[in-house]
């Protein structure tokens, strides 16, 4: 329990040893008078979310710098356990990461980790996997100085989306489709 200027907060974090987590046993339940505010689901996207915050923020130290592709590692890794908790989650993002070896970068990963994951309020958290949420493609976006902006789900790269070191110094973007769905302009949104 959390107390602030002597008043005790509405929420608590509580786990069950006899249940199973992240379920209450009824007794529990009954003699804190609590109940779960987070599904698991919303666990997952807030984990989905401080996972790729990690790999923005650690881009330049990562295999390829292809922050795209350690998320989509990370999220295949965790998605494959029977639960998540922050000593799987640290695992996960490590082996995404190259499981790098110098002890500097792998505590500067460690501590990345442990802040988002503070932040998104998932320190102590333990919740199953969501296969449908860990599994679903990472979108990657690529924004040019020419002012385009590119995005697309990460499993279509190398298959329909390609890019191509050009003769100018610049990169040639490929994009393949069976049809246009949409085409228009755009509303301005400068202010």
């Amino acid at each position: 329990m959390r107390v602030t200027a002597g008043v005790v907060d509405d929420e608590i974090a509580a786990q069950d040893r006899m249940g199973r987590a992240p379920d209450l046993t009824d007794y529990f339940a009954g003699f804190l008078d609590v109940r779960r505010t987070r599904t698991d689901g919303e666990l997952n996207r807030k984990l989905s979310e401080a996972l790729r915050e990690v790999f923005v923020e650690r881009r330049a130290d990562l295999p390829g710098q292809d922050a795209s592709a350690a998320l989509r590692t990370a999220k295949n890794a965790l998605s494959q356990r029977q639960r998540i908790d922050n000593a799987a989650v640290q695992e996960a993002v490590l082996v995404a990461a190259g499981d790098p070896q110098d002890d500097d970068l792998r505590r500067a990963f460690e501590s990345t980790t442990t802040r988002k994951l503070r932040t998104a309020k998932l320190t102590g958290v333990e919740f199953e996997p969501d296969a449908t949420m860990l599994r679903r493609p990472a979108r990657k976006r690529i924004q040019t100085v020419e002012g385009v902006t590119i995005e697309y789900p990460t499993d279509l790269e190398g298959v329909r989306v390609r890019q191509q070191p050009n003769s100018a110094g610049g990169r040639t973007i490929v994009i393949e489709t069976a049809r246009v769905e949409d085409e228009g302009p755009v509303r301005d949104r400068t202010r």
